[in-house]
């Protein structure tokens, strides 16, 4: 399976997803006005990278602003990866928020809630996002 990249825009998260290493990491801003069609692609992927997963999947989410039609596909996202974490792969979850943006740690603890997947709050300053 290939990796995934796409390169950032004004208004597009940079994504790195390496099937090898398991590692996924998607940074940046999200306000694409057709949600559909940037995250579907990435959605049918992670449909393909859960048929034989790495033994330890570590998602790393650094947004720093999202639109309501992205956070929809953020969770639809998790919800593809969270059906490894029900067939115990080890799935890790790492969510950086700026220490001035609680509503995008909140955002964060209602994916962990209605996922069931732990998620690890990292709060950094906004320059480190």
């Amino acid at each position: 399976m290939q990796k995934l990249t796409i390169i950032n825009t004004s208004k597009s998260p940079s994504i790195n997803f390496n099937p090898e290493t398991g590692l996924f990491e998607m940074s940046g801003v999200s306000l694409i006005e057709n949600t559909l069609n940037f995250y579907q692609p990435i959605i049918n992927w992670l449909k393909s990278y859960i048929k034989n997963p790495s033994p330890t999947t570590k998602f790393i989410f650094k947004l720093h602003y999202s639109n309501t039609s992205s956070y929809k596909n953020i969770y639809d996202m998790l919800s593809v990866v969270n059906s490894i974490h029900n067939n115990k792969t080890n799935l890790i979850v790492e969510w950086y928020y700026a220490s001035d943006d609680l509503d995008m740690r909140s955002i964060g603890e209602d994916y962990q809630e209605s996922l069931n997947v732990e998620f690890n709050f990292i709060e950094v300053d906004v320059n480190n996002l």
